[in-house]
């Protein structure tokens, strides 16, 4: 999802949920790396492998986060 969907879908701004996704640990996008070494390669894997992790993790996180903000 984008920023802009989660922001329409929780009733948040796009700021917040921003703010939200780098206090959880989600950086931003960034050029992959044209450098082809195995370093490089691992790096990648290991960078994809935390990105699904997070993408599980940060729909929960904004649950919670909602919940607490509207007390519920």
């Amino acid at each position: 999802m984008t920023g802009k969907q989660v922001a329409e879908k929780y009733g948040i701004s796009t700021v917040t949920y921003y703010l939200w996704r780098k206090k959880a640990g989600a950086g931003g996008r960034k050029a992959p790396s044209k450098n082809g070494t195995l370093a490089n390669a691992a790096e990648s894997k290991l960078r994809t492998a935390v990105r699904a992790k997070m993408a599980g993790l940060l729909p929960k996180i904004l649950d919670e986060e909602v919940e607490r903000i509207l007390g519920r």
